[in-house]
């Protein structure tokens, strides 16, 4: 209560300060140019909120200025027409900076406002407008209810422009998605196949899903491969990309693992419940070879700041397992988009050439050290790499077993 007796006195105040204008034959000639020019008015109101940032705050001041008779109210319409627009920038002032999501929201907000105040303009225009507002006040417009027919004509607005962009929220939906387009590390980052309408029919959920955690994988190998050009590059733009790629992959971990618990608490067959455990364990796989990802540019940062050189048989051999490491990723791939179990076969040969191939170069490596071939902190580095890609090749394992198990949870 105290607060609404404070917003009258206000009101009060303003009503006397501007007094004094009712003498002034400059505004006058303003407001007549409003009637004359609806979009004149538009353009005040749209500035007046914009310096203001606060609608309530311009309706207020157009209310008052009614009230004393500076202005008529056809010209108070214009005014609060361009004060729709001009409050839209609050939103886009929150939005800078943050995600593709709040900008479009941000724009959604304003092609509203924009788009209604557009097609009411001539309406504006021609006095139509303004006479269905105040039809809906018997005895016409005076001193006492002015204001309260200005109030009308913004909530009519709003309240008409809301009926008739309903049925076109997707069509407002597009316009924005093509105004704001997602910068390439937020289209890494966000959900492509995730789409929560379809957790009404959990089969085609599921394959949405599926969809998604191969796009995953994709991106925890592209994190790889950058990882390997790093170490042996040595070029640091790659650890960049490595960053942006591994937090794109725990991002949509998370975002896989709650659209998979939204799917099991739907009505779900029992084949359809059994795959969703051994979905949320290969995710969880993935995610972290996309750690191992990073753990080679830690690798790879220790090597290039020691200086630690290595022999070109070496540097050979690493990437002989590098090749056999992205052939299973390929093949894990291959097989969770087709659902063929003889790909998950050749990746879990991958895997027993993987695990042959960290013994033998083991041996190997000790082997120069006893020639003294090889630098001792280099091998500690090269003994590394070969046990992430083993690392590697255990958690590509795990989601290879789920294919031959038709993505179903076995006990033990």
């Amino acid at each position: 209560m105290f607060g609404f007796a404070t917003l009258l006195v206000g009101l009060a105040f303003m009503k006397d300060s501007v007094a004094p204008l009712q003498s002034s034959e400059a505004l006058r000639e303003a407001m007549i140019s409003f009637c004359r020019y609806p979009i004149l008015g538009v353009v005040v109101g749209a500035a007046l909120t914009m310096l203001l940032q606060s609608s309530s705050a311009t309706i207020a001041i157009v209310q008052v200025l009614a009230w004393r008779g500076l202005i008529d109210f056809p010209s108070a319409v214009s005014i609060i027409l361009g004060d729709n627009i001009g409050t839209t920038i609050t939103a886009q002032l929150a939005s800078i900076g943050a995600s593709t999501g709040a900008k479009r929201v941000a724009w959604g907000h304003t092609m509203f406002n924009v788009i209604g105040v557009c097609y009411m303009l001539p309406l504006v225009h021609n006095g139509w407008y303004p006479r269905l507002v105040a039809g809906f006040f018997p005895g016409g417009i005076t001193e006492t209810n002015v204001m309260m027919h200005i109030a009308a004509a913004h909530s009519l607005f709003n309240v008409a422009n809301t009926i008739i962009f309903l049925p076109l929220t997707g069509v407002l939906e597009r316009i924005v998605s093509r105004i704001v387009k997602p910068r390439e590390d937020q289209l890494l980052l966000e959900p492509k196949y995730l789409e929560r309408r379809l957790l009404e029919t959990p089969s085609i959920a599921l394959e949405q899903s599926k969809r998604e955690i191969i796009r995953m994988l994709q991106i925890a190998d592209a994190a790889l491969r950058d990882s390997f050009a790093l170490f042996f590059e040595e070029k640091w733009e790659y650890a960049q990309r490595v960053s942006r790629k591994e937090e794109a992959v725990d991002n949509l971990q998370a975002e896989i693992t709650r659209y998979l618990i939204d799917i099991s608490m739907q009505r779900l067959e029992e084949d359809e419940a059994e795959q969703i455990p051994v979905l949320i364990h290969s995710v969880n796989d993935i995610e972290r070879i996309g750690d191992h990802a990073e753990n080679i540019v830690e690798l790879a940062q220790r090597k290039i700041d020691q200086k630690m050189p290595l022999s070109d048989e070496a540097r050979a051999e690493l990437h002989r397992m590098i090749d056999t490491t992205q052939e299973m990723i390929s093949e894990v791939c291959q097989g969770l988009e087709t659902g063929d179990t003889a790909h998950a076969h050749r990746a879990l040969h991958c895997e027993e050439r993987l695990n042959r191939m960290q013994i033998d170069l083991r041996h190997g490596h000790v082997q120069r050290l006893n020639d003294g071939a090889c630098n001792m902190l280099s091998g500690l580095v090269y003994l590394d790499f070969v046990d992430y890609l083993e690392k590697i090749g255990d958690h590509l394992t795990n989601v290879a077993q789920g294919l031959l198990s038709g993505l179903r949870w076995e006990s033990p």
